[in-house]
């Protein structure tokens, strides 16, 4: 049986369209259009005044800019690791992370590339951090997050296994650590 091959690409373009060291202009000009119809995108990297006012008086943030990610360090309270012990203390970078602060920041500021949250105790011990990528998310995505940090922010006290989601869902988005002396 003869093998059937698949004819070549050049026998069915136009010969104005083929490749070839007359027409390297085409190919150029090409390039240049696409590039002038693309929107104007602001890739600058805000300050950290600028990103502390996204999160307003959340206690003791810092905020500082490393690269193209955002820096963002926050107290959660004693009280809190006491009540809700190794659960909240993997929930602190994330109930920060999964807000409408979160998304604003990242869609306003296309040339952030992430924003990390770490959490500490007031003493300054380090708790947990987690990363999430501006590539991360999409629409779905931030609807879902939105709705467990939400919900978590809400009535997790009330009901730990709004927590646990928000936790699950976190660590399927982002890079995390936790300190294992707050999070087995």
């Amino acid at each position: 049986m003869k093998e059937w091959r698949f004819p070549r690409f050049a026998l069915f373009t136009p010969r104005f369209l083929r490749l070839g060291p007359g027409n390297g202009w085409l190919v150029a000009f090409g390039a240049l259009a696409l590039a002038a119809c693309g929107p104007d995108m602001d890739t600058t990297i805000p300050g950290p005044q600028t990103v502390r006012e996204y999160y307003g008086e959340a206690p003791g943030l810092q905020v500082e800019i490393s690269g193209n990610v955002a820096r963002i360090s926050l107290i959660q309270g004693n009280d809190q690791l006491r009540r809700g012990g190794t659960l909240w203390a993997k929930a602190g970078p994330y109930i920060y992370l999964f807000s409408p602060q979160t998304r604003r920041l990242l869609s306003e500021h296309p040339g952030l590339g992430g924003v990390r949250v770490t959490t500490r105790t007031p003493a300054g011990t380090w708790i947990a951090e987690a990363l999430l990528t501006a590539d991360r998310m999409t629409g779905a995505g931030w609807a879902r997050a939105l709705s467990a940090g939400h919900d978590a922010r809400t009535e997790g006290g009330e009901s730990p296994g709004l927590m646990s989601t928000l936790v699950r869902y976190g660590e399927d988005l982002t890079e995390f650590r936790y300190n294992p002396a707050y999070a087995r």
